[in-house]
């Protein structure tokens, strides 16, 4: 916590001795090699460690930097006198936030600076439940059912205030409520008939339980309808937040679903026949309310309470910088420091389905089932049609005549004009309440079949076909030009000047958006909607996320295929073998639509190792180089695009008028195939058990290698898990009454030996496949083999000692190649050749023993006591695996920084009934 000096502006605790630094190369500006250098403020005066900076003193400085060695201009600013803030430069309004904060409560470290609070926070989670069902019989031939429920939880677990309706106190309430009817009618000897409906809801809320205003506190820079709101979200890099341990509870937050159902089904028998056929109707409703940070969300650190506009991360980020920015009104631009305007939204999707099954008793020994299901599955319509629809691919954009003019004036240079010339694409929209946001899809025929053949009483031979639809879950609303941020600009000159301030007004965070904040422009502009943006989010694999769900849509598909044979043996032991193949079709794939293309980028594939360093850095200069730009003047609502001058790379793109463009397709694939045994015993003498092998290969056709691929890549499905053995069991021990052995005993004797049961359960499964980014490899990838969690012949631990796998084919000259993640448009300079996975490289094997023992007793007749001793993982194995460092540049790459599994848990626990 904030000290009670720090909390007044006196960060003199944070003082200590003047700085120094000794020169290690030649050529320093600042002396010879071996020199050791006082280090100074741009007056001449000493630099101390720990000193606050005042952000009102910075000038353009040009002065030997003996950290660098070279002569530098760079934004320079001079110390707080004792580093105490005068009073008259501290905002009243922070100093009241600060306030807030509880008071330290242990001595701490650093002169009580750091880690002086300890909150002894509890997790508090009361909920509630009631159902009643009511039967009723009207007679023989009709009944009915029905049910109500209700269900309540108020979840608070971010009060590390540990006080009542505190600052820092947010509630996740869940609250379940709804009902069911059934009705079942028999019409005549051979048809039924059964209505089944229900309606059920949902609604999380999340919201602060003591919802400070910014205008109580005096922060009434951002719009007077924000104000009476909540407390605008305050960052710091070392101190907690306030407000509410979790974003959203600073947003606020109410979203409610709705489903309402209704499933009559006829069951008719004719002969050796059962038809059972009917109809399925699902009504998903969804309405979202949240806040957003309609009161503004700022980070604070020390960039300008630091002595210059290079001074190095770690002193930045020094404990109390951020807190003498807080309380002289500047916050750091950052992601974190914007403010929003969000969106609410009503929506709605119909599901229908029919379904027709006959399961036909052909002979006694020969059964089939036969069956179709058709499913019909809307998308998603808002009740004030603010919804998007998709991206258009096709339509000329409406920048089109402008880029042509600009190209007619200063066309950029190294650029092929063909995109800019025949510019296309952009948001689209639903026009009305009743568009929805993608098409139904009308092919999703699912038929099947079943056949069972008992070749004698002991043998069963089982097969089937199917064809079964994955249903599209709901997901987030796409509102995108209905909801808008501001980001926070605190300055343009490095902080020179201040944007927002005044010989009235010092504080930044008093007017932090003193250019306007971005109105929500809903579709105004159409097809420009969002113009320079990012459309959709990727990592050093691939996309992860998109704006746009492709607007005809399907369903995915899978057909499966199943054989097997089931045999009793004796002793209450049996076995069964089965073979089961799947294959899913139009399955969603995240694909990249702006990238640069293949003949500017690097392909390594038979390169001259030694060429490649040169190679690259020859690349990033031409993709980095500055060009005119065509879109200059014509998006103003985009600083980026909208300037003189841009990067070439990113007008070599397909639609050069957004960044990354992601969409989703439904064109993946996958398979899977496996051969499953298993074996089970009936309790029979004490003991039952059941254990099961799984082999199974699985691949998959989900993303591309390099989004200018034609083709989806084939490879190991990251769900992959080749073996999988399960054992489990349970054997009462024979001793005791009732048992073989003793079963005579007295009660009291009976109490001390008798009653035993041994229960185990055993698992051991292939680790997931390891995914690597686009990295450089010298060799083979197919030889690397992972070996996380063994031991080397000196007794190493790979993962932990040693890294999990042979890294040295990922290094070129005791370096790693610069590759970039080559799916994010502004970065990408290397095609990729690397695989996503490979069989060998997989991540340690999981493997499980739970043993358990436990004692009855019978007290007397109809009571009972057990007693259960329990040792989840009993052999203490590590499983590590949980962040495994794959980037092939991190000092860490291939080691293991976690443990994934649980360690060796003991448990005693009980029951008495009666």
């Amino acid at each position: 916590m904030p000290t009670a000096a720090f909390r007044n502006g006196d960060f003199s605790a944070l003082l200590g001795a003047q700085q120094t630094f000794r020169i290690t190369a030649a050529n320093n500006c600042a002396g010879p090699i071996g020199t050791v250098v006082p280090l100074t403020n741009r007056n001449g005066s000493p630099a101390l460690s720990g000193q606050i900076y005042d952000p009102a003193t910075g000038e353009n400085t040009m002065r030997c930097n003996p950290l660098t060695g070279a002569m530098q201009m760079n934004v320079e600013r001079l110390p707080f006198a004792n580093n105490i803030i005068p009073t008259n430069r501290l905002n009243p309004a922070a100093v009241r936030f600060l306030n807030l904060y509880p008071t330290a409560n242990q001595p701490g470290l650093q002169n009580g600076i750091v880690d002086n609070y300890f909150s002894n926070q509890s997790l508090s989670r009361p909920y509630d439940s009631y159902l009643t069902r009511i039967d009723h019989n009207f007679n023989e031939n009709n009944r009915i059912f029905g049910k109500v429920f209700y269900s309540k939880s108020n979840e608070d677990r971010y009060n590390f205030l540990e006080q009542p309706d505190s600052i820092a106190q947010g509630f996740e309430i869940r609250e379940n409520k709804g009902g069911s009817v059934d009705y079942t009618t028999t019409l005549n000897s051979t048809l039924i008939l059964d209505i089944r409906s229900s309606y059920n809801t949902f609604l999380q809320s999340r919201v602060q339980a003591n919802p400070t205003s910014a205008s109580s506190l005096g922060f009434t820079g951002i719009s007077a309808i924000s104000q009476s709101s909540v407390l605008p979200r305050f960052d710091f890099t070392n101190y907690d937040t306030l407000g509410a341990e979790r974003a959203d509870f600073n947003e606020g937050l109410n979203r409610e679903f709705k489903l309402f159902s209704i499933q009559p089904t006829f069951t008719q028998i004719y002969g050796n026949n059962t038809f059972k056929y009917g109809y399925d109707y699902r009504r998903l409703m969804e309405t979202r309310q949240t806040n957003g940070f309609n009161s503004g969300r700022f980070l604070f650190t020390g960039a300008f309470t630091s002595q210059a506009s290079n001074t190095n991360a770690t002193i930045v980020n020094e404990t109390g910088r951020e807190i003498a920015a807080f309380l002289l009104g500047i916050p750091t631009a950052n992601a974190n420091s914007l403010i929003e305007q969000s969106a609410s939204y009503n929506v709605k999707s119909n599901y229908h389905g029919f379904f027709f099954q006959n399961d036909w008793r052909v002979t006694p020994k020969l059964t089939l089932n036969l069956g179709l299901r058709y499913e019909l599955e809307s998308g998603l319509s808002e009740s004030n049609g603010q919804i998007v629809t998709g991206f258009d691919t096709t339509t000329a954009s409406p920048l089109r005549a402008g880029v042509l003019a600009n190209i007619a004036t200063n066309a950029p240079a190294g650029v092929p004009l063909a995109n800019l010339q025949n510019l296309v694409g952009g948001i689209q929209f639903a026009g009305n309440n009743k568009d929805a946001n993608q098409a139904t899809d009308k092919n999703n025929f699912q038929p099947r079949i079943g056949i069972s053949y008992a070749l004698n009483d002991k043998t069963v031979v089982r097969g089937g076909f199917g064809i079964f639809t994955s249903p599209f879950q709901i997901q987030p609303v796409n509102q995108s030009g209905f909801t808008a941020s501001t980001s926070y600009v605190p300055t343009v000159d490095n902080g020179v000047t201040f944007l927002g301030t005044s010989a009235t007004n010092p504080f930044p965070i008093n007017n932090p958006f003193s250019n306007g904040v971005n109105p929500a422009i809903g579709a105004s502009l159409g097809l420009n909607t969002l113009a320079g943006t990012t459309l959709g989010t990727t990592n050093a694999t691939g996309p992860t996320g998109t704006t746009f769900l492709s607007f005809n849509r399907k369903n995915a598909n899978y057909y499966r295929y199943i054989a097997g044979i089931q045999r009793e043996l004796p002793f209450g032991i049996g076995v069964e073998a089965t073979l089961v193949y799947s294959r899913g079709s139009d399955l969603p794939v995240l694909r990249q639509l702006n990238f640069v293309p293949r003949q500017f980028l690097n392909d390594f594939t038979n390169a001259d190792p030694n060429t490649i360093a040169g190679l690259i850095t020859s690349n990033n200069t031409f993709l980095n180089a500055t060009v005119a730009n065509p879109f200059r003047g014509l998006v103003p609502q985009n600083a980026t695009l909208n300037a003189p001058t841009i990067q070439r790379r990113f007008l070599l793109t397909q639609y050069p008028q957004f960044q990354d463009l992601i969409v989703t397709e439904y064109n993946g694939s996958n398979e899977y195939r496996s051969l499953q045994l298993q074996v089970t015993k009936r309790i029979s003498k004490g003991l039952s058990f059941n254990g099961s092998y799984t082999y199974s290969v699985e691949r998959e056709r989900v993303r591309r290698l390099n989004p200018q691929d034609a083709e989806l890549s084939n490879q190991l499905s990251i769900f992959s898990r080749p073996h999988r053995f399960t054992l489990s069991g349970v054997f009462e021990l024979p001793f005791g009454r009732g048992r073989t052995y003793f079963s005579n005993l007295n009660p009291i004797v009976d109490a001390l030996f008798g009653g035993f049961q041994f229960n185990a359960v055993a698992e051991r499964q292939s680790g997931e496949p390891l995914t690597l980014p686009n990295v450089f490899y010298n060799g083979n990838p197919q030889d690397l083999k992972s070996q996380v969690g063994r031991y080397d012949e000196q007794g190493r631990k790979y993962g932990v000692d040693i890294p999990a796998f042979d890294i040295s084919g990922f290094r070129l000259n005791n370096a790693i190649p610069g590759f970039a993640n080559n799916y994010t448009v502004s970065s990408q300079n290397t095609l990729r050749t690397f695989p996503y996975t490979l069989d060998n490289l997989r991540n340690q094997p999981f493997t499980r023993l739970d043993l358990g023992l436990t004692k009855n007793f019978v007290i007397r007749e109809g009571i009972r006591l057990q007693v259960r001793f329990e040792a989840i993982n009993v052999l203490n194995y590590v499983y590590l695996g949980d962040g495994i460092q794959l980037a092939a540049n991190n000092v860490n790459f291939g080691i293991v920084n976690a443990q994934r599994n649980l360690p060796r848990d003991i448990q005693l626990g009980g029951r008495f009934t009666f």
